[in-house]
């Protein structure tokens, strides 16, 4: 925005001198006009947003101290310069009473009076950039009073007057694998960027935005303008957004209705979530709550298979489970299940199973349980079909695991399955999360279910078990030992020693030398 001045000197040759001569605009500055006394002045600056007043001393109706005088009263951010005759000099310096910014002495020496100039274009600007920070400080904190303390209101009201509006949330795709392959560095550069786009493609000469976090995959925008604007308008603003990402994840929006009245900004945002969240299997990256009645129509839960999932069961049939579910997730993506709809049937599922399981498990077992599709599910977290697929598993396998051991008293499946594949593939390079995708749980649960079954950590179990296997190799083989490590899954010599001798407080062999081996290296 241009800095705005005002010429005031009774003489017309300088007044127009002063504005032709100088290339004002070069410098960032449009002369808006001229005024030969201090009382036109006071007429133009009434009419006309006016940053800096350049004036004279000597002049009818009002000379230039009086105007100081006056704009230092009734207009405080006006900055005014003198320009006096050596004549008035003494009266120049009376001005400093009424905050004028500075004096120059005719004849003007152009290159200074420029100087000046162009040193309060920069305080001004300066001021309007903090000025802007704190409004736009104050408009945040006054929608997040309007969005969670609607009986507060705020004291910015006034800022949100006579405008226009539209509530945009947006949220990263997966956030859960991004959250578990991500450092949290690397997130918080994702979120600026993700910020950064947003309030460079809405923040136009026409439309203003305010975003903030309020979840963190899940970003509030107050688009707003003086202007009316279409759902069209800002579904442009928002591909603008889209057009200039280039994370790898992607990045989706829910639009609410245009409202006039900011007090109407809850209802919206609960709007454009709704539509952010009720996205169907196109998976469109930008959703219109106008049109979420017309493309999501109520399911009948219903008609939705069921029956065999529970069969399956209380058959304990693991492997049937894993293929039941899929025909269930299939089903509900082929009807265009939202996400939140799939997630309210695999609540609606956990529930069930546990009012069934009742009367077969004891009190103390279901007062244990904690599943991960709960009333209590973070949509914002964990916000793809893939990732509640594999929770719902993670749940199934649970309540199968829990009627095992009731009924048996055994280890459960997962552990016990988990220990089969260790033992046949324990000589491979084994990761925790191979085991853990081979019976199809997550790596975290793993690890979780496995120390608490078996008291002892995935590696520490895996070395045990490589090292008992070796101690046997030691003293039934004649094997070398580099032959020994290799066969038990250490590619590395010096780190099976390593670990050899913390197992059993010797080397592997001095290990063999205690049990008679036939062979010593």
């Amino acid at each position: 925005m241009k800095i705005k001045m005002l010429i005031v000197d009774d003489e017309p040759i300088i007044s127009q001198g002063l504005r032709m001569t100088i290339p004002w605009d070069s410098h960032g500055i449009e002369v808006i006009g001229e005024a030969s006394d201090g009382k036109q002045a006071l007429e133009i600056l009434e009419k006309q947003r006016v940053d800096i007043v350049l004036t004279d001393v000597r002049m009818p109706e009002m000379d230039g101290i009086q105007l100081a005088k006056t704009i230092h009263e009734q207009m405080p951010h006006i900055r005014v310069i003198i320009i006096s005759g050596y004549d008035d000099f003494h009266y120049a310096r009376e001005a400093i009473r009424f905050r004028v910014k500075d004096y120059l002495l005719k004849p003007v020496d152009i290159e200074e009076l420029i100087s000046k100039v162009r040193k309060l274009s920069e305080e001004i600007n300066d001021e309007r950039e903090m000025q802007a920070k704190v409004e736009e400080e104050q408009m945040q904190e006054g929608v997040r009073q309007f969005i969670f303390n609607p009986h507060i209101q705020p004291e910015t009201h006034h800022l949100f007057t006579g405008k226009h509006f539209c509530v945009v949330v947006s949220e990263l795709e997966d956030y859960a694998t991004l959250h578990e392959t991500r450092s949290r560095t690397e997130l918080d550069e994702i979120r600026d960027n993700w910020n950064t786009m947003v309030q460079e493609a809405m923040n136009t000469p026409f439309y203003r935005a305010i975003s903030f976090l309020t979840h963190p995959n899940l970003q509030m925008t107050l688009v707003f303008s003086q202007q009316a604007f279409t759902e069209n308008t800002l579904k442009q603003l928002v591909t603008n957004t889209l057009s200039g990402w280039n994370e790898p994840t992607r990045l989706f929006f829910g639009l609410s209705d245009i409202f006039e009245d900011i007090q109407d900004v809850k209802q919206a945002y609960h709007h454009a979530y709704e539509a952010l969240v009720k996205r169907g299997k196109d998976n469109n990256q930008i959703q219109l709550y106008s049109l979420l009645n017309d493309s999501n129509v109520k399911k009948n839960d219903s008609k939705l298979k069921y029956l065999h999932l529970y069969e399956t069961l209380f058959r304990r049939d693991s492997q049937q489970l894993v293929v039941d579910l899929e025909k269930l997730f299939d089903q509900m993506e082929t009807e265009d299940y939202n996400l939140m709809e799939i997630v309210e049937v695999c609540q609606e599922l956990n529930k069930t199973i546990e009012q069934r399981l009742q009367d077969i498990l004891t009190t103390a077992s279901l007062e244990d349980i904690t599943y991960h599709v709960n009333e209590t599910f973070d949509l914002h977290f964990t916000n793809s079909m893939k990732r509640v697929k594999q929770l719902m598993l993670e749940d199934l396998t649970m309540w199968m695991e829990l009627l095992i051991k009731e009924n048996m008293g055994k280890k459960s499946w997962s552990v016990e399955k988990a220990e089969e594949y260790i033992l046949e593939h324990f000589h491979r390079d084994l990761k925790a999360s191979e085991v853990a995708n081979e019976i199809h749980i997550t790596p975290n649960y793993f690890s979780m279910i496995f120390k608490k079954e078996l008291g002892v950590s995935f590696n520490d179990y895996l070395n045990d078990l490589r090292i008992e296997k070796a101690k046997q190799l030691l003293a039934d083989t004649s094997d070398r030992i580099f032959e020994i490590a290799k066969e038990v899954g250490y590619k590395e010599y010096k780190y099976f020693v390593q670990v050899f001798r913390k197992k059993t407080g010797m080397t592997p062999t001095d290990y063999r030398t205690f049990k008679g081996g036939s062979h010593s290296e």
